[in-house]
């Protein structure tokens, strides 16, 4: 902490009394040729200009996928720290998101009394209302939750419910203060008994709910905790606490209900269960779920272009914010989902593409997203400018990983995309721009390295926060640097020499169908992917997959791949013989120089195995949930929600059990 207070404090000397209004502007599976100034083939002129006007970064890194990125630069930690890393939150019914004890961006910025505002795509976690924008810190947010939604209908991936449900919601913060996320309306549960009536039959006492916990495990002195956790799930159910005389058997005991034919059966099962209902035991029908607060459902909206939603609430914020908030600082998250799949955009941006590219429709359409992206940014900065913000602020413009390849987009002349730690999947088009940046480094091109972590850090100091305050439990330190001494030209070289693409700690050696890179660990040997860079030096530690190059734009008619496609399966890089690059000579990847250069791999491989020993997320998802999840969906007007009040753990640590 001494050292961060003795940067702040030589990050303020040069800083402007005014604390500087934040954008921070992020597209999605957009990769390096996804802008016209790396592409002669796409028509992006106001990304052009703007880039032109300010900073242009060549070595800015991100992860290979969506939510790590989103993830990392919210809590300035690398992404392999990070649960989102296991499986991207996938599927949307799983209970989890990216660690509580982890404080994001927005919550520190409150100490400097900023308004902080997200729009766009979350896929941060949802199931407990404090894993949504507004519970992490956000004052508003209009955007979904989820990772990926119908650009046009805002039906979620997976219809899990198969329901057709939506994602669109709007949250904002409550409390007279503006800094307490509402509650979530929840129903209240009721116990319901009837003297000698068994309200059923068969009970479990070895079945564990989503979060793994068994109630049966303990003696519940009353039905205070045992209510309390069933009411803290949306649809009240599941539990039964037993509160008959102690001569019977699993007196005092909280555990879950058993569908019939499982679980133990009691002919004289005497006890209370969790319901809505106010009904007797013997009939009646539970009252219709409320809807949350938290996360309003945005009723209506769904039916328009997303990307038109997402566009036009970033101006209108500008304009509220500067009419209403004139004496606060803005930060804006502005997570657009354009150019994600499915390949959709309105008619009069792809028109133009159709008859250049009569033959690909895909092509057509996603350089019509590239030009949709173009237009939102050339309407936001203009709001800025038409406000009088623009002259404190600065605007980063970036991407959260590389194009997939058997999808849409281009990463040429890297090698990859989306899904891999290739060069093409995690090496992104960035510049900066606004009035804050200066002058005298406005046109320039850098190929200093910086990780999207780094602006976690960057932001807190230009605010003049310590950013390693307010989290005093976090699960592992933080992995940003301060980039500001570099890209405000204080500095000729960027301070970060080193950065972790990805290290995958999943898997048990042992379990292994495949031989694989392992480390020792207190747990036992496990198998270890990923991927490092020192001093531009690069490591990959296979086996790495989608080892090719695919032009300017992929899939096209000449290499129609897909997923299954050899190029996108070969692996390269194998466990016994992991790939060394010189990215300074080269950022294409073509020639792997290991064998030339034993004495880097094996000093990359020592730090590539001390970081073993460092916080990664627990090995396993949790199991789904899609009861909860669907229970949400059915009291939230078909939109998806939150479904408990709070996690398990939460509860248990202020219940008396």
């Amino acid at each position: 902490a001494m050292l961060w207070c003795a940067l702040l404090s030589l990050s303020l000397s040069g800083a402007l009394a005014a604390k500087p209004h934040v954008v921070f502007n992020l597209v999605d599976d957009n990769g390096w040729a996804g802008v016209g100034y790396n592409n002669p083939y796409v028509q992006t002129p106001t990304l052009d200009a703007l880039a032109k006007g300010g900073l242009t970064l060549t070595a800015h890194y991100v992860y290979q996928y969506c939510a790590p990125t989103r993830g990392s630069f919210l809590v300035g930690r690398y992404p392999f720290r990070l649960a989102a890393t296991r499986a991207n939150f996938i599927p949307w019914t799983l209970p989890d998101g990216t660690h509580l004890d982890y404080a994001m961006l927005p919550k520190k910025l409150k100490a400097a009394n900023y308004r902080s505002i997200h729009i766009g795509k979350w896929h941060q976690g949802i199931y407990t209302p404090e894993y949504t924008p507004v519970g992490r810190g956000f004052t508003e947010s209009y955007g979904f939750l989820e990772g990926g939604e119908d650009h046009n209908t805002s039906r979620t991936f997976g219809n899990w419910c198969r329901r057709n449900e939506v994602d669109l919601s709007v949250g904002k913060a409550g409390g007279q203060s503006g800094n307490d996320p509402y509650p979530y309306t929840w129903p209240t549960c009721e116990w319901v008994a009837a003297p000698g009536v068994a309200l059923h039959h068969y009970f479990d006492n070895t079945s564990v709910d989503v979060t793994g916990y068994n109630p049966y495990s303990v003696a519940f002195p009353s039905d205070a905790g045992c209510k309390a956790l069933c009411e803290n799930r949306i649809d009240c159910g599941g539990y039964s606490w037993r509160s008959a005389d102690s001569t019977q058997s699993n007196y005092h005991k909280c555990f879950l209900v058993s569908t019939a034919g499982s679980g133990v059966k009691d002919a004289a099962f005497v006890s209370a269960r969790c319901t809505r209902s106010h009904a007797s035991a013997l009939g009646g029908q539970a009252p219709h779920a409320q809807a949350g607060a938290t996360t309003l459902a945005a009723v209506g909206d769904n039916g328009t272009y997303t990307g038109t939603l997402f566009s036009n609430q970033a101006v209108l914020a500008v304009h509220e914010h500067a009419t209403m908030y004139a004496d606060q600082p803005l930060f804006m998250y502005f997570a657009m989902h354009d150019t994600h799949a499915p390949l959709e955009a309105p008619w009069e941006y792809v028109a133009p593409y159709a008859q250049q590219y009569p033959a690909d429709l895909n092509r057509a359409i996603f350089s019509g997203m590239l030009a949709f992206v173009d237009a939102s940014v050339k309407n936001l900065t203009s709001a800025l400018k038409e406000t009088g913000m623009w002259e404190n602020t600065l605007y980063i413009w970036t991407n959260d990983n590389g194009s997939p390849v058997s999808v849409g987009g281009s990463n040429h002349p890297l090698r990859g995309g989306k899904g891999s730690d290739w060069e093409g999947g995690t090496r992104v088009p960035t510049f900066v721009t606004g009035g804050l940046l200066p002058a005298a480094q406005r046109g320039k091109v850098h190929d200093g390295v910086i990780h999207i972590a780094d602006w976690h850090v960057t932001i807190l100091m230009l605010a003049g926060l310590d950013p390693t305050a307010g989290e005093p439990n976090a699960p592992a330190p933080l992995d940003g640097i301060d980039a500001w001494p570099f890209v405000s030209g204080a500095a000729t070289t960027s301070a970060r020499r080193e950065l972790v693409y990805s290290h995958r700690m999943f898997q048990f050696a042992n379990t292994s169908k495949t031989p694989c890179y392992n480390v020792s660990t207190p747990e036992g040997a496990k198998c270890i992917t990923g991927t490092v860079q020192r001093d531009r030096w690069k490591l990959v530690v296979g086996p790495i997959k989608q080892n090719g190059w695919f032009g300017w734009f992929s899939p096209n008619t000449t290499s129609p791949i897909n997923k299954t496609s050899p190029v996108l399966t070969n692996t390269a890089c194998p466990p016994d013989a992991p790939c060394l690059f010189n990215l300074n000579t080269s950022i294409t990847e073509h020639e792997d120089v290991a064998a030339q250069n034993p004495e880097v791999v094996a000093s990359m491989l020592v730090w590539f195995d001390e970081l073993a020993a460092e916080y990664h997320p627990p090995m396993r998802n949790p199991p789904v949930d899609v009861d909860g999840y669907c229970a949400a969906v059915n009291g939230n007007f078909n939109f998806v929600g939150p479904w408990q009040r709070e996690t398990n753990a939460q509860l248990l640590a202020r219940v008396d059990t």
